[in-house]
């Protein structure tokens, strides 16, 4: 699987193994999982690792405090979790909004799922909802426009995780998307892990391993 060789060799295969199976559970493309576990934790696959800009933001998908509460437990707790235990909550997490929002069908939507979860079902190239301080927060993810859109996401996204666009139907338009404010010679940008924009609906019990829909290829 890609991105495995990233993860410590003491639980790298009981983590890939886990990995796929959440996402077969969750009804996702495994790579897709680790590539938004990849991106959050800057790489390390750390259940500890803080948002670099200094915002309560910790692990694997970026947990905040009213994650936590919804899931039933404190950002002390998940802080203090293994990798491998900790993806219990990031299954949890995605189960949560699977079950508010119905089946995941789409990478954007998947990310979105961490980052902004009211932006899930939005056009590929319409302005998610995010706050102004919101998208100062998270401008390595902006178009040209300063906004923030499914297309911008994907595109930095492909410049790390090329697969995302091949699996999907998209390239055209996404590659159509302005650049960023953040680019470089080759087109490349160095990660800081996203400030997550937390929902504030009422906390919901923890689910864990609700059966399987369909895995997703595509973008609608």
């Amino acid at each position: 699987m890609e991105l495995a060789h990233k993860i410590p060799t003491q639980h790298r295969d009981a983590f890939v193994i886990k990995t796929e199976a959440i996402a077969l559970r969750i009804g996702v493309n495994a790579q897709d999982l680790m590539a938004i576990m990849d991106f959050e934790s800057a790489g390390t696959f750390s259940p500890s690792i803080q948002n670099k800009g200094g915002n309560n933001y910790f692990g694997l998908i970026q947990f905040g405090t009213s994650a936590a509460k919804d899931l039933g437990t404190s950002l002390n707790k998940l802080k203090q979790l293994s990798a491998l235990e900790q993806l219990d909550y990031v299954e949890a997490w995605f189960m949560l909004w699977r079950k508010r929002r119905g089946a995941i069908t789409n990478f954007a939507d998947l990310y979105l799922t961490v980052l902004l979860p009211k932006g899930i079902g939005y056009g590929l190239t319409d302005a998610l909802p995010f706050t102004a301080k919101q998208i100062q927060q998270n401008k390595g993810l902006c178009d040209g426009k300063g906004r923030i859109t499914k297309a911008s996401i994907l595109k930095k996204f492909a410049q790390r995780y090329p697969w995302i666009l091949a699996q999907n139907n998209i390239k055209d338009a996404v590659q159509q998307t302005p650049d960023s404010y953040i680019t470089s010679s080759n087109n490349s940008f160095e990660h800081v892990p996203q400030v997550a924009v937390e929902d504030t609906n009422t906390a919901q019990t923890m689910v864990i391993g609700a059966a399987a829909l369909v895995l997703i290829v595509a973008i609608s």
